[in-house]
């Protein structure tokens, strides 16, 4: 069940902000990415019953299943931020944000012809889908104004709502040094609260003291906050945060045995990002084949792993990744060292395997390489 006719490869929206693709290259029509044998149905689904076994869709139809699988992402709360979606659809206003596809193609405009004055970035509660995204956007930008020769001309404040630069320790001790180098100026525990596009003012709000500050902008870069979507938070499958409630290990609902979930829309204590989700499903197949035939269940379990890679400048990489409670896992050697060649894996090989690879099955992540469900 998917209403789009358009799919889109969302970790090239950062891709679109930073100046290193075009938006259509993103792009796909819905049917080339489903598999043969698949029954597309381009429809929303509205509600769940899973007492019943039950969905319904937007035009009022009732799909009854065995087993049913929910990936439907997270969804952008503009409204938490007040004036942020008007000065996001403003074509005259220096604000946008990698997290929507328009708003990316926006900002990559608004960078490229950012000449001087002051660029602010931020990052909002979490969680949020690929929290390393904000940081991403803040180098290819910076490393696009040095190159351009307009640096020195440009001030960069990064305003982070909590107190770590990084979720895991290791990788924000390699990465805050970078950005100091970068003369970026950073600001934690800084809540962005409202956006007056005309003129020109970012609201923040000091999570110490509570007091508020506004500040002029020239450019303004906006993570909005995220929900799960209102058909999940409203269902009888979402916890009291309003995502679905799965065993981590497993990926199954804990309150109906026949219903599973991967992904940002779940409660599962890992970072939300594609790898994440590459990584999640094959354990979850497995498990759920093996109660669907009536096998033995599977001993080995979702570890928690998830990959962040993120761009620094200088056609290089942070290659970040990590398990549950934010232990590193890395599968080539020291990988708080940027390097080109996790450039080249991100900016090049990854598009081609989410295009290529994953519609037939051929790609699972990390476990292409190393097979943990196995």
């Amino acid at each position: 069940f998917e209403p789009s006719p358009q799919h889109h490869y969302q970790p090239g929206y950062t891709m679109i902000g930073g100046g290193l693709i075009s938006p259509d290259s993103v792009v796909i029509e819905t049917a080339k990415m489903i598999p043969k044998g698949v029954a597309w149905v381009p429809q929303a689904v509205e509600k769940f019953e899973p007492g019943n076994n039950t969905i319904y869709t937007q035009d009022g139809s009732a799909y009854t299943y065995d087993q049913l699988i929910v990936s439907a992402g997270v969804v952008n709360n503009y409204d938490a931020v007040k004036g942020l979606k008007e000065a996001l659809d403003d074509e005259k206003c220096p604000v946008g944000t990698i997290y929507n596809y328009n708003y990316a193609t926006k900002f990559g405009h608004l960078m490229k012809d950012f000449k001087k004055g002051k660029a602010i970035f931020t990052f909002p509660q979490i969680p949020i889908k690929c929290a390393g995204a904000p940081q991403k956007i803040l180098y290819l930008s910076e490393d696009y104004w040095r190159k351009n020769g307009a640096r020195k001309d440009i001030i960069i404040d990064y305003n982070i709502t909590g107190d770590l630069f990084f979720s895991v320790k290791r990788y924000a001790d390699a990465l805050e040094p970078i950005a100091k180098s970068k003369g970026i100026n950073i600001r934690y525990r800084y809540i962005l609260k409202e956006v007056r596009g005309k003129d020109r003012i970012a609201v923040f709000e000091d999570q110490s003291t509570k007091q508020t500050t506004e500040e002029k902008f020239d450019l303004l870069h906006a993570v909005p906050p995220m929900h799960a979507p209102e058909v999940i938070r409203k269902s009888p499958l979402a916890n009291e945060q309003g995502y679905i409630d799965v065993d981590q290990f497993t990926m199954q609902s804990k309150k109906y045995p026949n219903v599973w979930a991967v992904g940002d829309c779940t409660n599962i204590p890992t970072s939300k990002t594609a790898a994440a989700i590459f990584s999640q499903t094959p354990f979850l197949l497995r498990y759920m084949m093996s109660i669907v035939n009536n096998t033995e269940t599977p001993q080995k379990k979702y570890d928690g792993y998830t990959g962040c890679p993120v761009f620094i400048g200088d056609n290089k990489l942070m290659l970040c990744e990590f398990l549950f409670n934010a232990q590193p896992t890395e599968t080539f050697g020291d990988q708080t060292i940027p390097k080109k060649s996790f450039y080249y894996l991100k900016r090049y090989f990854f598009p081609f395997a989410y295009f290529q690879l994953m519609p037939r099955g051929l790609w699972q992540g990390r476990s292409f390489l190393i097979n943990p469900a196995a």
